[in-house]
């Protein structure tokens, strides 16, 4: 689709790795805290959040989706 709205290969290379690289490397840092979690043949339950492997991938989930926000306020487009 970038391709047919004319979108320069640079600025698309960067969207993806702004955008899409660091939220990938999120979600296999869960799973990898999950697989860890069934290897040593434990189940997850609502206290497995709270564990660092899941936790800090999360935490990191989040500081990423505030990214955005923030650049707006410091570049004065915020209310």
């Amino acid at each position: 689709m970038p391709a047919f709205l004319g979108v320069p290969l640079r600025t698309y290379v960067i969207g993806t790795f702004v955008g899409i690289i660091p939220g990938s490397f999120v979600y296999a840092s869960v799973g990898n805290g999950l697989g860890a979690l069934f290897d040593a043949g434990k189940m997850p339950d609502l206290k497995v959040i709270f564990q660092p492997d899941i936790l800090i991938p999360i935490v990191g989930l989040a500081v990423l989706s505030l990214i955005p926000i923030a650049y707006k306020r410091f570049k004065g487009g915020g209310n």
